[in-house]
């Protein structure tokens, strides 16, 4: 076994520890004290300034920095220090970096000689260290991030973002737009980097609710577990521990950044209130939220539409796609033109499928 591996081994899972730290202690009183406390948060406070000038630091993770800060503090007071080594797989070298992060790096060095336990060597280390955190927890501010990268890293990215549009065109028949590959890769950017280093990190592995997903999203679980899958060589992982890993990240990267238009069958919808037509105005605005739906409205229930939503008892349309609503729909009404939706979208789903020729056994 190699010192490289030993070294590895036996460097402690920093951010393991912290987001502990933050599940248990999250609800409760800060338990180092207030004077821990309040610098902690100038720390962090100097560093927001520094780097997201135009943004701020939402309460959870300065919660998290809080006790980053904290916990860090105490160690260089002690004399412990980070083992640099890891790092270097993850972030590039000081002066390969961006100016303003190399101008935070500066600054944060500068903060940790204000003690006399710690030398500038490991100061630079301890720098590292907190912009790595900062990367894991999805704080980048203005920084060039995908530069700071090393070039290992930024390859993994570009190559998983790479698969993601190959499936894209597979399932939809369409190139993934740039906008949506540059998403998808910002919001992937956080776990790849620290899956790199804390692979074995259960503080990541939230289950999902798989159930609601195939229900809202069939094909985009489906998509999202077939790339997890995928690219476990590229994270070099076993599949299985892939799609622990990456699915949920996937899978909501894709709802969020997809083209809806793009990606989900268009549903006509015909909403002819003749007695209340604020009442129209109402639906509209409850249908059009439901995100799943690619909802198009129309006003002629003959043009080709799905459903027809109408408190004039239209009798021929078929009852099959008719909800005779002469007022507010309450929760069993709402989840029943879910229900029909979804069933549509599926339908629609299926026949795209079957002119792709892609299986659909779960749409």
């Amino acid at each position: 076994m190699t010192s490289t591996t030993l070294r590895a081994m036996n460097r402690p899972s920093g951010s393991f520890f912290y987001r502990l730290a933050l599940r248990f202690f999250g609800d409760r009183e800060f338990p180092y004290g207030e004077d821990l406390k309040i610098q902690a948060d100038a720390g962090i406070d100097r560093l927001a300034a520094a780097i997201m000038p135009k943004s701020y630091i939402r309460d959870s993770k300065r919660i998290a920095l809080r006790f980053y800060y904290t916990i860090a503090a105490l160690r260089v007071r002690t004399g412990h220090f980070v083992d640099p080594h890891n790092l270097d797989n993850v972030l590039r070298p000081n002066d390969q970096m961006d100016a303003l992060t190399q101008a935070l790096i500066q600054k944060m060095v500068a903060d940790s000689l204000t003690h006399d336990t710690i030398n500038e060597a490991q100061a630079i280390d301890e720098a590292r260290e907190t912009l790595f955190y900062l990367y894991a927890l999805n704080i980048v501010g203005e920084t060039d991030w995908f530069g700071n990268l090393t070039p290992t890293l930024q390859q993994r990215l570009t190559a998983i973002v790479g698969v993601i549009g190959q499936y894209h065109e597979q399932y939809f028949n369409a190139l993934m737009s740039a906008v949506s590959a540059e998403k998808i890769k910002r919001d992937l950017f956080a776990p790849v980097l620290t899956f790199e280093l804390y692979a074995r990190d259960s503080g990541h592995r939230r289950r999902f609710d798989l159930r609601e997903a195939y229900r809202m999203y069939p094909v985009l679980v489906e998509m999202a577990l077939n790339v997890s899958r995928e690219i476990a060589p590229l994270v070099k992982q076993p599949v299985r521990d892939a799609e622990e890993l990456f699915f949920s990240y996937l899978f909501t990267a894709f709802v969020a950044h997809f083209e809806p238009a793009v990606i989900f069958p268009p549903i006509k919808v015909d909403i002819d209130i003749t007695y209340r037509p604020a009442l129209e105005v109402i639906l509209k605005r409850m249908i059009a939220g439901m995100a799943e739906f690619n909802i198009v409205f129309t006003n002629r229930f003959k043009d080709d539409v799905d459903l027809v939503i109408s408190d004039a008892m239209l009798t021929d349309v078929d009852s099959r796609y008719r909800f005779d609503w002469q007022h507010l729909p309450n929760v069993k009404e709402l989840e029943q033109l879910r229900t029909r939706l979804s069933e549509l979208k599926a339908q629609k789903f299926a026949t795209r499928f079957e002119r792709h020729e892609i299986a659909n056994s779960q749409s």
